[in-house]
């Protein structure tokens, strides 16, 4: 397993944090780059809803020089559930798709559609070998029954 996606995974969900630019930059700095360093961070955020977005945010705001994200989602379009599960009587609520939009629109960040992760897709170590990171921001697949 990279190190690198063992120890956020691991580091994120010990400390339960929300992935905020400090909880980003303390993971930087915890594989050893430092803010304002030059060497080039190639990470991949499978899923493109609020949370993967919001993380590519994140990444491309803590100060990094040189960071590059990949977003990619099974989907050919963004945004999860924003685009296909709000009625479209809640404005306030899709209208979060303006804000979406404009992390998506970073130099720095690719929105990569029509990619299956996994099984019967990109292999999850293909993944690891390309990026140094692999943030995994996707919803559930299947409905639960309760």
């Amino acid at each position: 397993m990279n190190p690198y996606a063992y120890a956020a995974r691991r580091t994120l969900s010990a400390e339960r944090r929300w992935c905020d630019a400090g909880a980003i930059s303390d993971l930087l700095e915890l594989f050893g780059f430092r803010i304002g360093s030059s060497a080039v961070l190639y990470v991949a955020v499978v899923g493109s809803g609020p949370s993967g977005v919001y993380t590519a945010q994140s990444l491309v705001q803590s100060g990094l020089s040189e960071v590059r994200v990949d977003v990619l989602d099974r989907l050919p379009c963004p945004y999860g559930l924003v685009r296909y599960g709000v009625a479209p009587d809640h404005e306030k609520i899709k209208s979060l798709q303006n804000n979406l939009r404009a992390v998506l629109e970073d130099e720095r960040v690719r929105f990569l559609g029509g990619v299956q992760v996994g099984p019967g897709g990109v292999p999850v170590t293909r993944l690891r070998e390309l990026y140094h990171a692999v943030v995994y921001c996707v919803g559930a697949a299947t409905d639960r029954h309760l």
